[in-house]
């Protein structure tokens, strides 16, 4: 089959390479010539496993290609997938722009039958505002259905959760986009839910912060954990084991970030009171979820007793490992609050410097020291912060950087490195969700 996508961000791409390696034709378009320009190289614009071996691969065999051009890509398939951003406006609500100017666009150009699909995550709903635009819009009978179909990507592992998915969700309301959308799916083994568009348009936003609310309550008990001497591991192990529970998205620390989970959520809230209800549940997670970052401050705070002229490194800049992405990475967040103390910044990521560093440069007075590697980083350190759980942390060498840091303390917001006996290495460690053992007095 022939598949347009419009919108050439991370979901774009990675949707087009999933689609051209299951054996279909793929159009990928975008606005940004110099970004198309460079994916036509092979060049991905950002970092994900595999992403610029598979465009390369998809490329030559001819079953991925790009363009700039609009009409191009509408004349291309039936199937047009929407995968343009959709950020968060102040108020939460999601900005529906870009999805209503593709509207616009295949109803000034589309001279035949098309679905279109949601892929972005939208409110629900709001296939009826692009099914009303598309009404108004169109110079003639337009033939036109809308679907929605969610992506449950994990940066880091997106290819591998597109190919194999734990379920496709099909929301249609006609009997045609339906059966097109299955035919597109057809070898893929998986659970298919075909449901009407507004339950798929929730599915994924009820997932997300779902995710985002084990992740809010794993922290909680982490908080309580450090005030009564007992230990998050075991606490959250404990837990997981219990199927009804999971072992997933139960890793306390620094909290969620990233371009969904802290979206999603607030555009679930927002969307609950539109219509009347009060989502205060979601709230809670939200502000815990800030707190975290202020919880890892106060740790440093208390290790250090005074923040102001101190170097303090941060490893990891991503908001989590496997990525570039720093949006609203709770290492980012961390340093502006750090700097605005008067401490002075050394940090290093494997992959998100060259993001980090324009993230922060666009922040006033935020001016921080990107290191080549772990061990610059450190040195004349007065403290240590493990931000992101990047694999190649594990491999600190304690008495290396014990040599290279001021004043040997740790502040592990990952809990990468509790097993290691700091204490014995001359080392102050804080990790998070493990309090102090002591007898009643």
């Amino acid at each position: 089959m022939k598949v347009s996508i419009i919108g050439a961000g991370y979901v774009g791409v990675i949707t087009g390479i999933g689609f051209a390696y299951m054996g279909h034709e793929v159009l990928v378009m975008d606005h940004d010539e110099n970004k198309i320009c460079n994916l036509k190289k092979g060049q991905v614009p950002f970092f994900e496993n595999g992403a610029e071996d598979a465009i390369r691969e998809q490329c030559f065999e001819n079953r991925l290609n790009f363009t700039s051009n609009i009409k191009e890509l509408i004349d291309y398939a039936e199937l047009i997938f929407i995968c343009v951003g959709t950020p968060s406006m102040p108020d939460g609500s999601a900005d529906l722009s870009a999805v209503e100017s593709i509207a616009r666009s295949i109803a000034e150009y589309a001279m035949s039958y098309k679905c279109l699909v949601e892929k972005s995550t939208v409110p629900a709903g709001t296939f009826k505002w692009i099914q009303r635009t598309l009404r108004l819009y169109s110079k003639s009978s337009l033939e036109c259905d809308v679907a929605s179909n969610p992506e449950f990507l994990k940066e880091g592992s997106a290819l591998e959760d597109f190919l194999n998915p734990d379920r496709i969700v099909i929301g249609t309301n006609t009997d045609r986009a339906r059966d097109l959308l299955l035919e597109l799916y057809r070898n893929v083994e998986c659970p298919k839910i075909t449901s009407d568009i507004e339950t798929a348009e929730l599915i994924k936003h009820a997932s997300n912060s779902f995710l985002a609310m084990k992740i809010s309550y794993a922290n909680m008990i982490a908080d309580l954990c450090e005030k009564v001497g007992a230990d998050i591991r075991m606490v959250t192990l404990g837990m997981g084991l219990d199927t009804r529970i999971g072992k997933q998205f139960l890793g306390a620390g620094f909290g969620y970030g990233g371009s969904c989970f802290p979206k999603d959520t607030r555009a679930l809230a927002h969307m609950a009171e539109s219509v009347g209800l009060k989502f205060s549940l979601l709230e809670e997670v939200t502000k815990i979820n800030q707190y975290r970052v202020e919880h890892i401050f106060r740790k440093i705070q208390t290790a250090l007793w005074a923040v102001r002229d101190k170097k303090i490194t941060v490893l990891g800049l991503a908001f989590k490992p496997g990525t570039d992405d720093v949006r609203e990475s709770p290492s980012l967040i961390l340093i502006e609050r750090l700097v605005d103390q008067g401490a002075l910044i050394s940090a290093y990521d494997p992959r998100a410097m060259s993001t980090a560093r324009l993230a922060l440069s666009q922040k006033a007075k935020v001016n921080v020291d990107f290191a080549s590697d772990v061990y610059e980083a450190m040195v004349d350190s007065h403290l240590l912060v493990i931000a992101t759980e990047w694999p190649e942390f594990y491999d600190i060498v304690p008495d290396k950087i014990f040599g290279l840091m001021k004043t040997p303390i740790i502040v592990d917001a990952r809990n990468m490195l509790v097993d290691i006996d700091w204490e014995n290495r001359g080392f102050e460690y804080y990790p998070v969700g493990i309090g102090l053992k002591g007898d009643l007095k």
